[in-house]
Order: structure tokens, then C-alpha cells, then sequence
């Protein structure tokens, strides 16, 4: 498994950007061209060979697919909000003004990924050239696992557990205890996931552990606060 964040020519022997399917020193090929990204086989290669999926959303053309991306992983970083404060404060989700407050929250995680992305592929070019759009394709297409289970666990946690599952009052763990675990444990390890392929992703664009180490909790700091106040920003 390679984390180059750059393609050698074979004509030449130039380092070219990992984006680039021509060499920019003799236009010679480096790679295929890929215009548009497959779904269907780009979330299949995520679980089984995540670097290759990430290439291939470098590579291609057109991020398609990337917006409604943004708006399911949104939904599902306040769904895991709600619950979370949920587990230290029962009262913090009962507004009534719910559409407006998904889309305000919705709104503020949208922010949070693009300056975040913006401010990822200012450092990526301290390791060679890099573009936003690449960036930010990597970090939502990272939490593809999260999306799966945005359509697959919530509406059982919701079939099970109802509104309990984000208001606990009474707790989802009371009313039944067996299934509360093994969902928690399945998000648990969706998450986890998630984070893994994220950062296989600044990996693969920084070619440096390090660095993608830090990039990682620098990600995952101000999303915990984020996650931790924004069930308080209720009308």
C-alpha cells in the first residue's frame, strides 16, 4: 500500500501532483483519465482497499455525488450531536422548531468542513501542489460509512427506541438495554471506521505520518466542541 502523494512519469522520471494525468515537464500519460466518480464502486473500495477509493476521487474530474454527501454527513454529526447530549442532559433537544434547527446545524457542520478543508490544502502545499476540491472530496467521502448508517442503523434505532434514541427521557438503555448496546457498538465501529479511512486520506495527500496525525486531531478537537455545544443553539 502506497501514501505517494505524488506520480513519477515514466517517460521522464518528473514528480508530478498526484491530481495531474498528464506529466507536466513531456504531457506524457501518467495514469488513466477518470472524469466522474463511481458511487457504487468507490464505497465498495472504501471498505476494502480505502487508499485506491481515495485516489480515484483525486483523480477524477468531476466530484460528483459530493454535495448531497456534505448534507447526509451533516445530518448524521447532529444526529450523534443529539445523542450525545443526550446522555448528560435530557432537556437539550426539545425544541420545536425542528426543520429550522436542522438546517441551522446542518449549516454550521457544512462551515466547519469547508474551512477546514480550506485550511488542509494550504498546509498540503508545503508537500507539493494540491487543490481544494481534492481536499475536501477526501474529507466527506471519508465518512461514507457514517452515511450508511445514517440509511441503514438510524431508522432502526428510530423504529426501536423512537425519539428515546435522542432524547433520553426515559433512556434507550432502560427500555431496551440488549439492542441499545449492539446499535451503539455498530455505530461505535462505523465511526471508527470512518476516521480510519480520513485518515488514510491526509496520508495518501501529505505522504507524511505525522503530519496526518496532526491533521487528524486537529479535525476531531473543534468537532468535539462543535458537537459538544451546538444541541444548545435551539430556537
Amino acid at each position: 500500500m502506497k501514501y505517494q502523494n505524488f506520480q513519477t512519469c515514466n517517460n521522464c522520471g518528473k514528480e508530478n501532483p498526484l491530481y495531474a494525468n498528464k506529466c507536466e515537464n513531456c504531457h506524457h500519460y501518467v495514469r488513466a483519465n477518470i472524469v466522474n466518480i463511481d458511487l457504487w464502486s468507490t464505497i465498495w473500495k472504501l471498505f476494502e482497499s480505502p487508499v485506491e477509493a481515495l485516489k480515484n476521487i483525486i483523480y477524477a474530474q468531476h466530484k460528483n455525488f459530493v454535495i448531497f454527501l456534505t448534507i447526509f454527513v451533516s445530518i448524521k454529526f447532529l444526529l450523534i450531536s443529539s445523542f450525545l447530549q443526550s446522555l448528560t442532559d435530557d432537556s437539550v433537544i426539545t425544541s420545536k422548531s425542528f426543520i429550522y434547527n436542522t438546517l441551522l446545524h446542518s449549516a454550521i457542520y457544512i462551515a466547519f468542513f469547508l474551512v477546514f478543508s480550506f485550511i488542509l490544502n494550504l498546509m498540503l502545499k508545503k508537500f507539493g501542489k494540491s487543490r481544494f476540491k481534492d481536499s475536501y472530496s477526501v474529507t466527506i467521502f471519508s465518512f461514507i460509512p457514517l452515511i450508511l448508517s445514517l440509511f441503514f442503523l438510524t431508522p432502526i434505532e428510530y423504529g426501536i427506541f423512537g425519539k428515546h434514541w435522542f432524547i433520553f427521557n426515559p433512556s434507550p438503555f432502560l427500555i431496551k438495554e440488549i439492542p441499545a448496546y449492539i446499535v451503539t457498538f455498530l455505530e461505535l465501529i462505523l465511526i471508527i471506521w470512518s476516521l480510519i479511512i480520513f485518515w488514510k486520506g491526509l496520508r495518501l495527500q501529505s505522504g507524511s505520518v505525522l503530519f496526518s496525525l496532526i491533521m487528524l486531531f486537529a479535525f476531531l478537537i473543534p468537532l468535539y466542541f462543535i458537537m459538544t455545544f451546538i444541541s444548545y443553539i435551539l430556537i
